[in-house]
């Protein structure tokens, strides 16, 4: 009876650690609340390079965990602007480009950004300059 309990609580674990990963690293397609934003702007930086960011990056990649009621803290990745763009503040830089270029939950295609390549430019670029544009 014992060993039947052990695996049954075994695969319960497996299944619900699968379930979690498989969760985090969904796509979500849908941009901002705010709209998304046709083109990249001129500079990345203040809240429309973080929309920008929102849209092309933070949304299709982190938001199955990081929005709020999300698996994960904190809501970055939101679709309501105002709540991801305040929490992005929480997050230090060394930390935000370190989960987005070696984050294990990543599993989907594009999801981890690989130094010098556009996107990861585009996420240094808006970390340099994140609340204003003439920071």
């Amino acid at each position: 009876m014992a060993k039947i309990w052990q695996v049954s609580v075994t695969i319960m674990v497996v299944g619900a650690l699968f379930f979690l990963f498989q969760n985090c690293s969904g796509h979500s397609d849908k941009g901002s609340d705010a709209g998304a934003l046709s083109a990249r702007p001129e500079k990345l930086c203040g809240e429309e390079g973080f929309r920008y960011m929102l849209d092309t990056y933070f949304i299709p990649h982190c938001a199955a965990c990081h929005k709020v009621g999300g698996l994960a803290h904190p809501p970055f990745a939101d679709h309501n602007l105002e709540i991801s763009f305040k929490y992005a503040f929480s997050i230090p830089k060394e930390n935000f480009i370190k989960k987005s270029t070696e984050n294990d939950l990543c599993a989907a295609q594009g999801c981890n950004l690989i130094p010098g390549e556009p996107r990861y430019q585009d996420l240094v670029e808006w970390l340099d300059s994140p609340r204003f544009c003439d920071e």
